[in-house]
């Protein structure tokens, strides 16, 4: 039975914000979506039974209200700039914390799962979303629909992908997962998700150059077959204010922002859940004004996590950011652990591919995403004895998997 409530769980969690964002396109970002699916997770893991460890839960919630004391008294320090929005500071607070205490048995249930019961979960959820990518691929190479299932764009798809794509590399190590991922992100033109991918195989292979050379090779060739893709990658990577390219200006704005913020505004940021209502707005906005009409897109997040944080926490941003690499570089000098847990590799590589989330193509605060990384640094300590020093539990179902 908690074996079934995890695997409901996850997919609920992994599936269903991006599908509601996607029904009811009026939605912000994955905010209303991530509140349903959590509260739904929730209840069914305690229906199943689930016991919440009162020591764990405790130590999270301490945690976390360090977090929320900081943003409090960051709060009090830039709350007295102009037209800073005081109830969009304290309904966002809210919503962190309700939604945090929903994901506490989420966690639970994930801490205390059988190896064998975790490992299949997460499995599942891979399958499903390349599942996912591969079908809505081959629709938009016969139909030339740009749309996903369970995701409201390919970005969206791929920042849900790519944690369960490197959990199954640290598993298996299959290149038939990197062929999957190439195939969605070259044939239905996502450079999010090129971009993961590319990250993925220098860590997992970084070691085998014959490999990664076949790879790019690989990559080369598709790229050619794919029609009007060369065009669509280098659109993207013009970083130019003269471009008409959208998702390239909203990149460019959000840096540039950050930049503006803290180099000449304030280098405390403008407060949580601020930008876009103070601080400056930078000339770039005025670009993605003249190609979308008048409609400043990502105004309010930036377009990458990174910028957020800068415009937002100024130095406190730019630590936070400092302090993801540093534990990122561990992470990369540790390799690829073949004796780790599930439960360590899929923190890990929440961790690996969150640089995605931070710098590439971000959706705020308010996403799963965001909350499997913060529980992940949470929890990084507890896993990093296991992932990194490699001292193994559960390593019964680890050495069955691998002599069968």
């Amino acid at each position: 039975m908690k074996s079934l409530s995890l695997k409901l769980s996850l997919l609920i969690l992994i599936l269903l914000p991006g599908s509601f964002s996607k029904i009811f396109a009026g939605t912000e970002s994955l905010k209303e979506g991530l509140l349903v699916a959590s509260a739904m997770a929730s209840f069914v893991i305690m229906v199943c039974g689930q016991k919440i460890n009162k020591s764990d839960a405790r130590k999270m919630l301490m945690r976390f209200a360090c977090l929320v004391i900081f943003l409090m008294v960051h709060g009090a320090l830039t709350i007295y700039g102009a037209n800073f929005n005081t109830s969009r500071f304290f309904l966002s607070l809210s919503f962190l914390t309700f939604v945090f205490i929903l994901w506490v048995p989420i966690i639970e249930s994930i801490e205390k799962a059988r190896s064998s019961d975790l490992d299949v979960a997460l499995c599942l959820c891979y399958w499903v979303l390349l599942a996912d990518g591969l079908l809505s691929t081959v629709l938009y190479m016969l139909a030339g629909s740009k749309t996903m299932f369970f995701s409201s764009e390919p970005s969206h798809f791929a920042l849900a992908f790519l944690p369960f794509l490197s959990y199954m590399l640290f598993r298996d190590g299959s290149p038939l997962h990197f062929a999957g991922a190439l195939f969605v992100s070259i044939f239905i033109n996502n450079l999010t998700l090129l971009i993961g991918v590319v990250l993925l195989v220098i860590f997992h292979y970084r070691h085998r150059f014959v490999f990664l050379m076949a790879t790019f090779t690989l990559m080369l060739l598709a790229s050619i077959l794919s029609p009007g893709y060369g065009d669509y990658v280098l659109g993207r990577l013009t970083l130019s204010a003269d471009t008409d390219n959208l998702t390239a200006l909203v990149f460019m704005s959000g840096y540039e922002r950050a930049y503006v913020t803290l180099v000449q505004e304030n280098i405390l940021g403008v407060g949580f859940q601020q930008m876009g209502f103070v601080g400056p707005s930078g000339e770039l906005i005025d670009a993605i004004s003249r190609v979308t009409n008048g409609y400043e897109a990502n105004l309010h997040d930036g377009g990458t996590l990174a910028s957020k944080l800068i415009v937002e926490f100024g130095l406190f941003g730019v630590a936070a950011l400092v302090l993801y690499l540093l534990g990122l570089k561990n992470i990369f000098a540790s390799g690829n652990q073949l004796n780790a847990t599930p439960r360590a590799r899929f923190f890990a590589s929440i961790y690996i591919t969150f640089i995605c989330y931070a710098f590439v193509r971000g959706l705020g605060y308010m996403s799963p995403s965001v909350f499997l990384f913060i529980f992940a640094a949470f929890m990084r300590t507890r896993f990093s004895e296991i992932f990194i020093k490699t001292r193994v539990r559960d390593f019964k179902f680890s050495r069955a998997r691998i002599s069968s």
